[in-house]
C-alpha cells in the first residue's frame, strides 16, 4: 500500500512538473476518480502527439543537414516537388521487375485450371508430377528465364 501511495504522489509531482492544466491529487489516482483523471489523460495524449511531431521534425532536419554535408541534390530536384513522383514511379518500376515469373505456361496462353496450375507450379520447383491427367508435359512450354 505504501508503494502505491508513493507512486501516486510521484505521478502527481511529474504532472505538476510538466505544467498539467488539470490538477490531480494522489487520492484521485488511487481512488480511480475517472472524472478527474479524464482531462489529465486527454492532455497527456495531446502532449504525446505534439512531442512526436516535434521529434519527427527534429530528426528530419538532422537527416537533411547531414545529407547535405555529404551529398548535393541534383538541380532538377532542388525546388521541384516532382522528386517524390520520380521516386514513387521508380519504386513501382523496380517492384514490377522483381515479380515472380512462371517458367511453365500454357502454349495457347489460356488460363489453367487449378489442378493444372498446381502441377505447373510443382514442375517449376522440380517436383515430379504424379497426377494421371497431367502425365504429358506437351501441354506446356518452358519460358526463357532471362525474359
Amino acid at each position: 500500500l505504501g508503494r502505491k501511495v508513493q507512486l501516486s504522489e510521484d505521478v502527481c509531482n511529474a504532472l505538476q512538473g510538466m505544467k498539467c492544466p488539470s490538477p490531480l491529487l494522489a487520492h484521485q489516482v488511487q481512488g480511480h476518480d475517472f472524472p478527474a483523471i479524464y482531462p489529465v489523460m486527454k492532455w497527456l495524449i495531446k502532449m504525446v502527439v505534439a512531442t512526436r511531431d516535434t521529434r519527427a521534425r527534429i530528426v528530419r532536419d538532422y537527416a537533411h543537414h547531414y545529407f547535405g554535408k555529404s551529398y548535393e541534390w541534383p538541380e532538377e530536384f532542388k525546388r521541384d516537388d516532382s522528386f517524390l513522383e520520380v521516386v514513387v514511379s521508380e519504386y513501382h518500376n523496380r517492384r514490377s521487375m522483381k515479380r515472380p515469373k512462371n517458367m511453365w505456361e500454357s502454349k495457347d496462353g489460356t488460363e489453367l485450371s487449378e489442378d493444372l496450375a498446381v502441377q505447373a507450379c510443382l514442375l517449376e520447383y522440380g517436383e515430379q508430377v504424379g497426377s494421371s491427367e497431367f502425365t504429358d508435359i506437351g501441354d506446356f512450354e518452358v519460358q526463357d528465364a532471362s525474359a
